[in-house]
């Protein structure tokens, strides 16, 4: 290990929708906690964001720079090196840039990893670099549009592990070339997943779902009747991991992968997809957006239970164990339509 200091760098990553009055305190790793944010953070934060409404913001997650932040920030320059010098020979400054550089992944990848695990999801705001008791400068993330903007997402102790297990399957990937696309076949889904928020326009949400589903699901080379074969393995899987009746799955899957035909193929305006009705849900006639809301959950689910329990397999052994599953014929459907329209009514 070098003689830079890095024990006096410590970051405060600001984060928004949690439920300020269930969320506990958690610890992630040696050098990651999830606390609730202090008075003097939430000021600063305010003070650099007055657009946000001061209720949003309730927990921070505290990151320490210890040996292993060190350590993978010293793995990623050697593998992306962009100057001459070794990284013992680079000077204070530089250094500090590149811990940034690979905090901002570390803690994307750890958020996309929170929100695979939990139903409502979590953004990061702001990066800020944390010495002598104050702030001395903030680092924008990017907005995020979810789907859903219900503040009552909380992490629940039996959640840690699972997060932490998909978090170090992608970590560990985020920091080599990306071959690992190529041998890691979940990688491309998990990282559309997080990028489906970064648009405010439905159409783009639609469209990177839709990257999500057919790269999990998808076997190679599979040009034909492709729509039913995403609904068709949708439904059996739902309905093995969660219990979700079939029929109504194929009824979602069917309506936005619809949706996503239209718009590559230039059927739809921007402005009718945004304010589009979908009449063949179960009978009920909700907004696009509900549909949504929907839509990435159950993708959310598929998606947990692939990385956790089927990254070890090949893709093709992974689409033939979905084509042999059984379909239990469940009818339990876990979705109220007409609350979560009532819902959306109301924004």
């Amino acid at each position: 290990m070098d003689n830079y200091d890095y024990g006096k760098l410590k970051f405060i990553a600001f984060l928004l929708f949690f439920n300020k009055e269930k969320q506990d305190n958690l610890i992630f790793n040696d050098n990651i906690k999830l606390r609730k944010v202090y008075e003097d953070e939430h000021d600063d934060f305010m003070e650099n964001y007055p657009h946000i409404h001061p209720d949003v913001l309730t927990h921070v997650l505290e990151i320490n720079v210890n040996e292993n932040i060190l350590d993978i920030a010293k793995k990623w320059y050697d593998n992306h090196r962009f100057e001459e010098e070794d990284w013992e020979y680079l000077s204070d400054e530089d250094k500090e840039f590149y811990i940034k550089r690979i905090l901002s992944d570390y803690l994307e990848n750890l958020i996309n990893s929170i929100n695979i695990v939990i139903n409502i999801p979590i953004s990061i705001q702001a990066l800020g670099k944390y010495v002598d008791s104050g702030f001395k400068d903030f680092w924008e993330f990017e907005d995020k549009f979810f789907a859903s903007f219900s503040h009552e997402a909380t992490i629940n102790d039996k959640d840690v592990e699972l997060i932490n297990n998909i978090f170090k399957k992608s970590n560990n990937l985020s920091l080599e070339n990306k071959d690992g696309y190529k041998n890691n076949w979940w990688l491309l889904p998990f990282d559309y997943f997080e990028k489906y928020s970064d648009s405010s326009l439905l159409a783009d949400q639609v469209i990177y779902l839709n990257i999500v589903l057919e790269s999990l699901l998808s076997a190679n080379n599979e040009n034909n009747e492709i729509g039913y074969r995403l609904r068709f393995r949708s439904a059996l899987y739902l309905s093995k991991i969660a219990g979700i009746d079939s029929k109504f799955v194929q009824n979602i899957i069917k309506e936005t992968y619809n949706f996503r035909s239209r718009i590559v193929h230039g059927n739809s305006s921007l402005d009718e997809i945004e304010n589009a009705n979908i009449k063949r849900i179960n009978e009920h006639n909700i907004s696009l957006r509900a549909c949504i809301f929907i839509f990435q959950d159950l993708l959310r689910i598929m998606l947990k239970d692939a990385i956790l329990n089927h990254a070890h397999k090949s893709k093709n052994e992974f689409i033939e164990y979905i084509d042999t599953i059984c379909n239990n014929n469940q009818s339990d459907i876990p979705y109220d339509l007409e609350e979560i329209e009532e819902y959306w009514d109301k924004l």
